[in-house]
């Protein structure tokens, strides 16, 4: 069988990992990852139509090496990126809760809540808020959807869990 989209989460190895904390965090500490030369090398070619369309999810510490990656793959345009905008779930329930046990205003409150309404991930230079996919393409030009739009803002979610939204969005395509 010969797929026409592919999206792919990889288990990427890389620097994750927390030590200074009982909490597990990191893909590591998930699932056996694999190094981005081995990622190169998995045999993706031979599952692709002539014309596919591939959705990368990739670290943003690591986007040289998801270029390398799609094209490695078969790729050999890249068309651009689709973002993951992930809000924090309890930050409106935390401004309800404030409104109503302090009884303030509902804009004073959202004020006090903004700098949580987003998720607070792991970064290396910044704290994470955002996953990327690059967005690859092999054979024709793709159709534009012109109704869709390249990110999306919805909650953050268990690790390497990923929002449908995506493949809603090349499913218009």
């Amino acid at each position: 069988m010969k797929f026409k989209i592919l999206v792919s989460d990889c288990p990427w190895k890389f620097g994750d990992s927390l030590t200074m904390s009982e909490v597990k965090r990191g893909a590591a500490s998930h699932y056996a990852t694999l190094s981005t030369k081995e990622l190169m090398d998995l045999d993706v070619k031979s599952v692709l139509a002539d014309q596919a369309v591939l959705a990368l999810w990739c670290p943003s510490s690591m986007l040289e090496d998801g270029f390398a990656v799609g094209r490695a793959w078969g790729f050999d345009k890249y068309v651009g990126t689709w973002t993951w905008v992930k809000r924090n779930p309890l930050a409106p329930k935390l401004a309800m809760a404030l409104r109503a046990l302090l009884n303030f205003p509902p804009g004073i409150i959202d004020d006090l809540c903004a700098s949580g309404k987003f998720a607070f991930g792991m970064g290396h230079v910044f704290r994470g808020a955002t996953e990327h996919a690059l967005i690859f393409r092999c054979g024709k030009k793709i159709e534009v959807v012109q109704h869709r739009r390249n990110c999306y803002v919805g909650p953050g979610l268990p690790h390497s869990s990923k929002p449908e939204a995506l493949q809603d969005d090349l499913d218009a395509m």
